[in-house]
């Protein structure tokens, strides 16, 4: 009778720790997906953050890119260049150099 009651308190004792390792188990994976989940969404948030950059960065360079090409319109280089007493060449005076 003794053994019997040696088993059944060793198999209980089986099943009470497969159970407290399965609860674990189950604590470790239920962790892991909120951690997933939370990196998941920091990284959605920087993501947005650098499209706003990114897209400011473009109308940024837009702008710089109109006023290049401002400044090397041919109205506005004639117009400085009048500015400072310059003319322009007479074609049959421009030798070409290779």
């Amino acid at each position: 009778m003794s053994k019997i009651i040696a088993l059944t308190l060793k198999s209980v004792e089986t099943i009470i720790l497969k159970k407290i390792l399965l609860v674990v188990l189950i604590i470790a994976i239920v962790f892991s997906i909120v951690v997933v989940k939370v990196k998941s969404l920091e990284l959605g948030y920087e993501i947005e953050d650098l499209k706003k950059v990114t897209f400011s960065k473009q109308i940024e360079l837009e702008k710089f890119e109109k006023k290049l090409a401002y400044l090397k319109s041919t109205e506005r280089l004639l117009e400085k260049s009048k500015q400072f007493g310059l003319a322009i060449p007479d074609p049959k005076r421009v030798y070409y150099v290779k």
